[in-house]
């Protein structure tokens, strides 16, 4: 049968499964180092540690400013960029593990959706596409994009209350957390990669019947 020239551009060979491949790569390296390159690397130097602080003064004292009523404890710098900076000169190891943990939740998360997305895509290379292994691959993935905010929320807590105890030491002080728009998108990826799946296993048991019939 004779195919369109558009057909022809997303029909799948050889080269543009390797394509696929580098890019899942690329995406997980890119992810890794991205969230864990360069704070792991400050930690191993003995470098300062500069991040962001979502806190308030809710004290008297706070008057001119988002952070000018906090009082930083020694050793740590604090400056305002449109939200609340934290320079710790001597940050201690619970002050890095709090700060990785979100980026470690994140790293993780990422690289089991491409692992799952990597087998999957190689069995539909290998012409075993429909089969119950890539099922549960899909519905991992799905289960992974929709828990992974969820739980991500913790590690985000925990960090913001180990890094405004260690930064400050005005009484009244508290920390807001605020989750992006982009951690719903993720849910909803995985929402409607779940329904795929869901199709998807149709497939697996007609693919099944026909094996039956030959």
């Amino acid at each position: 049968m004779k195919r369109n020239w558009w057909e022809r551009l997303l029909t799948f060979d050889r080269l543009d499964y390797a394509g696929v491949y580098l890019a899942l790569a690329g995406v997980g390296g890119g992810v890794t180092f991205a969230q864990l390159g360069d704070p792991l690397l400050a930690w191993a130097d003995g470098d300062p540690l500069r991040t962001s602080l979502t806190i308030e003064a809710l004290s008297d004292e706070s008057t001119g400013g988002p952070w000018e009523g906090l009082r930083p404890k020694p050793g740590v710098d604090l400056g305002w960029d449109g939200m609340t900076q934290a320079t710790f000169a001597d940050p201690t190891t619970q002050v890095w593990l709090a700060h990785l943990a979100p980026r470690v939740l994140v790293v993780a998360a990422t690289l089991i959706v491409i692992l799952g997305l990597w087998r999957v895509l190689k069995s539909i290379r290998d012409g075993r596409a429909f089969t119950n292994a890539n099922l549960r691959r899909i519905r991992g993935v799905a289960a992974t994009l929709v828990v992974a905010p969820l739980l991500l929320v913790v590690p985000i807590v925990v960090r913001a209350a180990v890094l405004t105890d260690a930064a400050v030491e005005t009484r009244g002080t508290i920390f807001t957390v605020t989750l992006p728009w982009q951690y719903l998108a993720v849910t909803l990826v995985g929402l409607l990669l779940a329904a795929l799946a869901q199709a998807f296993e149709h497939g697996v048991e007609l693919e099944d019947d026909v094996e039956g019939l030959v």
